[in-house]
């Protein structure tokens, strides 16, 4: 029987190695943008590590250096609970265990950082923090739908016997791991640069004063990030597969530093950042599509006897 001694420390490892992948995945993404700036694309630079932890979104930082009333860390405690849970959920549970309930917990995560803005706004001690917290609450609850729709989808295609796509069913699987993404890019805790309810956060909350809040909601939102990319590649891999493969993540990496910087172009960017207005409808009409003759016609290989 584990002591309660060993089950704390163990807790305790797991949430400082998920705070370490998440910095190391941030490190990661500042290096990439500081590179780009240097090959001459337009992208405003960021010196500090630090500065892009704490939220780029083409904000800048507050300069001042307040502290927070005690009440409001309750909040700030659930947005942090809302993305470090799932990751740890993800890099313990076998892939048996996600399905259907650890699926229901990843999906309705975001809600829990939700709230936690929530709380936060109630106990702001401005007007102007308390706006700034509300808008982001919203933002997480509008884009909810698309996440959880696009969820299920994935989980409809990862549970036997529907997960047996085949050979010829990868673009299924591909088209899954976009919409995986580009909807959980849009449920991270942090600051958006363009308007509050259809965008994709960077980092944390440049608008906070706190500098601790900043580093706290750019943890979480880094957290976030490696869940949602580590899920994509896992739901939509082989269904045999225990965990994701190498390939796989960084392929849903990548997936996922284009989808953060193509809304910053003219041309499509707006789709992009009305991704929650017309996602939903597009994978319920996949989820509905699955279950119908037409899709056995559609991955139906060449020479098969129907």
């Amino acid at each position: 029987m584990i002591s309660p001694l060993s089950a704390l420390l163990t807790a305790l490892g797991l949430v400082a190695g998920l705070v370490i992948l998440a910095f190391a995945v941030a490190a990661a993404e500042w290096m990439l943008w500081r590179a780009a700036a240097r090959a001459g694309l337009p992208t405003p630079g960021v010196a500090r590590l630090d500065e892009w932890i704490g939220g780029l979104g083409g904000l800048a930082h507050s300069g001042e250096s307040r502290s927070e009333p005690p009440a409001s860390a309750l909040g700030f405690a659930l947005v942090a609970a809302g993305s470090v849970f799932p990751l740890g959920l993800l890099l313990t549970a076998p892939r048996a265990a996600l399905l259907p309930a650890g699926l229901g917990v990843l999906s309705l995560s975001p809600l829990v950082s939700s709230l936690g803005y929530a709380v936060a706004a109630e106990r702001a001690p401005t007007p102007e923090s308390a706006r700034h917290r509300l808008a982001t609450a919203s933002r997480i609850l509008f884009a909810a739908p698309a996440w959880l729709a696009a969820v299920a989808v994935a989980a409809q295609w990862a549970a036997p016997p529907a997960g047996s796509l085949g050979a010829g069913a990868a673009w299924v699987r591909a088209g899954l791991a976009v919409a995986l993404i580009g909807s959980g890019l849009l449920i991270l805790p942090g600051t958006v640069a363009e308007r509050p309810l259809a965008s994709r956060p960077w980092g944390g909350d440049a608008r906070e004063p706190s500098r601790a809040v900043r580093f706290l909601t750019g943890a979480a939102h880094y957290t976030g990030l490696c869940s949602v990319c580590l899920l994509a590649a896992w739901m939509t891999g082989a269904p045999t597969a225990s965990r994701p493969s190498f390939a796989g993540l960084a392929l849903a990496a990548t997936a996922a530093l284009v989808l953060r910087l193509a809304p910053i172009f003219p041309r499509g960017g707006h789709w992009l950042r009305d991704a929650p207005r017309w996602l939903v409808p597009v994978l319920l009409a996949a989820y509905c599509a699955r279950s119908s003759f037409l899709w056995e016609f559609i991955t139906q290989r060449p020479g098969a006897v129907p």
